[in-house]
């Protein structure tokens, strides 16, 4: 699913960037997509969401297509500026047409790995320059965790732009959510250190919304921005209804 503000759109697909060698989930999702107002979050990626702002900043969209028919709609919120629309499409946030239409995707990625998987994967081959794990020196001899001072602060985001800086339709802003420590579900490692006081479910939570607050405060806004579906969530444990309630 996937939404987007004055631009901005949320995928709503199940993403599972975050998980170990073994947990492996594919790419295919479902997408909403809507507008959102200036400083609220926006989101998408398998399912996907969108949201739209102001005036201006729709004009900086001028150059996008109209969106797609979706292939199923499964609802439309408007209240005041903004639309959230959840579409369900075979590439999720990586389809095609979503891409087309936004500024922004968005993914949740782990702080400490140097390998995606899933959705990971995904932009990594699609949209190569949206891989933060590939600015991550391994710590020897080839181990899959990133060496302290590469890895990334819980809570905080990678804004990553197209070679030479420019968002065109399929060249959107990746936008990566640091917002777990380890792998996997809540709790479930404790294998780098020296490791956040926790990494539960709680502080996970908290983590994403700080992301989504990092991402509402950036200028100039974004005009549309795409989450996957159960972003946070499935493998990475996260309760979809209370993320789904921060995104929108």
């Amino acid at each position: 699913m996937a939404r987007t503000a004055s631009a901005a759109v949320e995928d709503l697909t199940t993403d599972d960037n975050d998980i170990d060698v073994d947990e492996v989930e594919g790419v295919g999702a479902t997408a909403p997509v809507l507008p959102s107002p200036p400083g609220a979050p926006v989101a998408g990626a398998g399912s996907a969401a969108a949201a739209s702002t102001s005036s201006a900043a729709a004009s900086s969209l001028a150059s996008f297509p109209p969106p797609p028919a979706p292939k199923r709609q499964r609802s439309t919120i408007a209240g005041g500026a903004v639309t959230i629309e959840r579409l369900d499409l075979p590439g999720g946030v990586l389809d095609d047409s979503i891409l087309a239409r936004v500024a922004a995707i968005a993914q949740q990625l782990n702080c400490v790995g140097c390998d995606g998987r899933g959705l990971a994967a995904g932009v990594a081959d699609k949209l190569p320059y949206g891989c933060s794990y590939r600015d991550r020196r391994r710590m020897p001899p080839a181990n899959k965790f990133a060496v302290p001072e590469h890895r990334s602060k819980p809570g905080t985001i990678d804004v990553r732009r197209p070679p030479g800086g420019g968002v065109a339709p399929g060249r959107p802003l990746v936008i990566n959510l640091f917002a777990q420590w380890e792998m996997g579900a809540p709790g479930k490692y404790n294998r780098v250190q020296p490791c956040p006081p926790s990494d539960s479910a709680a502080t996970r939570t908290q983590w994403f919304r700080q992301c989504l607050a990092a991402i509402g405060a950036l200028d100039p806004p974004l005009p549309s921005i795409a989450f996957p579906c159960e972003i946070g969530c499935g493998l990475a444990g996260g309760d979809w209804r209370a993320y789904e309630a921060m995104i929108v």
